[in-house]
């Protein structure tokens, strides 16, 4: 069945505000200054919408911001009521809730996660750091986490994985977040989520994939949509059993919004998409590069507000390209699940190596399961988070 669908300041100040340098003293001047020419301060938080990968844990930290999730309504691949400890580095999220304007914390009402793929690895990685599922290619890079899989070298031709990331249509390839090793869906059902191109009679592509809609409405060129059916590795062909509309970001008008992802739909450096997103960047300041820079497949992070169904962007942030290499940053804080020793224990579903890292213990127990572990440190190829500093609590 197809069924149908204030400005911050300078980004230098934003930056500073999330590492906490600025927030106390200039976040009060603001108060003060506000409240001496008669205006509504705000101080319980506003309407925001945060869409993105999660970098860290702690909360939950996307966008650099942290974001409370202990209340919030999770769903992950359109099931509901998920507990947060369900929530993995590397998921594509969007979190609509509040931001804090003092401390620029916020508190998630909801956390929606989707993954972008579930299908069997048809090839890879080869030596770019690539991988083949459902006929689409997907980059590994720094910042790919792996889930029950010690990295892309233990997969194998065949095996199930889910595969989180963000589309960059410049390449033609989705940019893997996290590749999590699954076991087979019921029925081998494959599922895809992208856009609609070349849509005629019963068939339409997502990416490379050609799909048959044979029975089902067939959606129209432009639309984003989920799809899951049937898919044999290396035929390059799915038969459609069921069709959704979505949107792969949910907007909500005047709300405030940041937005991660890869530019799109280029017509001028002011006027694009971003995570199928119309975006005004004509009054934004920019950092990281140059306005008159930006085309299709640049990836940036955007921030400002909906209007009209459009997100008027105050600030731009650009990122150079990603690219494959052994470790990437990682941060996290929660309870130790699992101990052999400080090389190999559990926080959160991910194994950590703490042999070499700067242990503080605040408690009087040795290290163990049960306490709360805050772990800075590298995630290797192998998917463990080898840890430069281990900081332990009591729980």
């Amino acid at each position: 069945m197809y069924t149908s669908p204030t400005h911050h300041g300078g980004s230098a100040v934003k930056a500073a505000f999330r590492k906490g340098l600025l927030a106390p003293m200039l976040g009060l001047a603001l108060l003060a200054i506000a409240a001496a020419i008669g205006a509504k301060v705000q101080t319980g938080g506003t309407g925001r919408t945060e869409f993105g990968s999660i970098e860290a844990f702690g909360s939950i930290v996307v966008n650099g911001i942290h974001y409370d999730e202990t209340g919030a309504l999770i769903t992950i691949d359109g099931v509901g009521n998920q507990p947060p400890s369900a929530l993995k580095l590397g998921m594509v999220v969007q979190i609509d809730g509040t931001l804090d304007p003092v401390s620029l914390r916020g508190v998630a009402d909801t956390v929606r996660v989707s993954r972008t793929l579930l299908g069997q690895l048809e090839s890879g990685p080869n030596s770019a750091g690539e991988i083949q599922v459902l006929s689409q290619a997907v980059a590994l890079t720094t910042s790919t986490q792996f889930d029950g899989a010690a990295g892309s070298g233990s997969l194998i031709l065949g095996d199930w994985v889910a595969v989180h990331g963000l589309e960059d249509p410049g390449k033609k390839m989705l940019v893997a977040t996290l590749v999590e090793k699954v076991p087979a869906p019921p029925g081998g059902q494959s599922a895809i989520r992208g856009t609609v191109r070349n849509a005629g009679g019963d068939q339409f592509r997502i990416g490379a994939l050609k799909i048959s809609a044979s029975g089902l409405p067939v959606p129209g060129d432009g639309d984003y949509i989920s799809v899951t059916g049937s898919y044999v590795p290396g035929t390059g062909k799915m038969s459609a059993g069921a069709i959704s509309s979505t949107r792969e970001v949910e907007t909500s008008e005047d709300n405030e919004t940041e937005i991660t992802g890869y530019v799109t739909d280029f017509r001028s450096p002011s006027t694009f998409v971003i995570a199928g997103v119309a975006v005004d960047a004509s009054h934004a300041s920019v950092e990281g590069g140059r306005l008159q820079d930006v085309k299709n497949g640049m990836r940036m992070t955007v921030e400002g507000r909906i209007r009209n169904s459009v997100l008027v962007a105050e600030e731009i942030e650009l990122a150079s390209p990603a690219t494959p290499a052994s470790s990437a940053k990682a941060e996290m804080e929660g309870t130790i699940t699992a101990f052999s020793s400080l090389g190999d224990f559990t926080v959160r579903g991910v194994r950590i190596d703490a042999s070499g890292a700067m242990l503080v213990n605040k408690t009087r127990r040795p290290p163990g399961v049960g306490l709360k572990a805050h772990v800075k440190g590298r995630v290797g190829a192998e998917g463990v988070l080898r840890a430069t500093s281990l900081e332990l609590e009591a729980p």
